[in-house]
């Protein structure tokens, strides 16, 4: 599926991955740590949650093992706590996640999920994982 955004006399034509992936970008600005990750997840063509890279933890953080450091929870997870505020364990299973990296000169850079996360993900029941890989075009990782 194809979107139309119009700015200024100008049409550009953005699919669904670039329009998520362009909203994790926009949430990837708020991050405190050292790796600026951004992540969007969406249910059809509407997005549930986003979450970045924080250096809060959470109750959680032991059992989710989402970083080798204790003190920070993942873009991934944060995205996935903050939708199931939202919708149902059940539910998650339809969703698709959108993850990116943003380089300190704006640019994109390689976000595929650590291992802790792609388990986390799997567990969760999210099936469509798109990342940006290392020179910023999008890719889909299957479970």
């Amino acid at each position: 599926m194809l979107l139309v955004i119009t700015l200024g006399r100008r049409n550009f034509l953005m699919n669904r991955p670039e329009r998520f992936i362009r909203m994790a970008y926009k949430s990837s600005i708020e991050t405190d740590c050292t790796f600026l990750v951004g992540a969007t997840i969406a249910l059809g063509s509407r997005v549930i949650s986003t979450g970045t890279c924080t250096s809060k933890t959470h109750p959680q953080n032991p059992k989710i093992k989402s970083s080798t450091k204790r003190n920070q929870l993942c873009a991934e997870v944060s995205a996935v706590l903050r939708a199931l505020r939202k919708i149902s364990k059940r539910q998650m299973k339809d969703c698709s996640i959108y993850v990116v990296r943003r380089r300190r000169d704006g640019s994109r850079a390689m976000a595929m999920p650590c291992i802790h996360c792609q388990e986390f993900l799997i567990e969760m029941g999210i099936k469509k994982i798109f990342y940006t890989n290392q020179v910023g075009l999008i890719k889909e990782m299957r479970n």
